[in-house]
């Protein structure tokens, strides 16, 4: 994924996160270039934490298909999921110390809230049913 890059037609930009989820017909026509992610997930360093939190956030904010962005911090052991809710509104949304990706056969990738001691996550898949991040 390192080649691949994000387009943000409004801020005229492009960004390279670490991770994206896209389930847009159009983000398939490209293996490089996305524009329609509904997840987007940043891995923070001391060189670019302040970025991630802020101007970068900024310009994600703008992209109509995001609906979640996660900000993993390694050296706190510390993460940050913002969701957006159903007014447009985004919030700090309370994660656990994993972020659980599970992949169907079909395109579309679920996120789910995963506690290590806990058998199921939310909606019910056990811990073989998914990746933790």
């Amino acid at each position: 994924m390192s080649d691949m890059r994000l387009h943000i037609v409004s801020a005229n930009s492009y960004f390279y996160p670490d991770v994206m989820v896209t389930c847009s017909a159009q983000d398939h026509v490209s293996a490089l270039l996305k524009s329609e992610p509904k997840l987007i997930v940043e891995v923070l360093s001391a060189n670019t934490a302040a970025f991630d939190r802020s101007l970068k956030f900024t310009h994600y904010r703008s992209l109509p298909s995001l609906e979640e962005y996660v900000l993993i911090d390694l050296d706190t052991r510390s993460t940050d999921c913002y969701r957006k809710g159903f007014d447009g509104l985004w919030v700090l949304a309370h994660c656990c110390n994993a972020l659980c990706v599970k992949r169907r056969t079909n395109p579309q990738v679920y996120r789910h809230d995963y506690k290590a001691s806990d058998a199921t996550c939310r909606y019910g898949l056990s811990a073989t049913e998914f990746r933790a991040i």
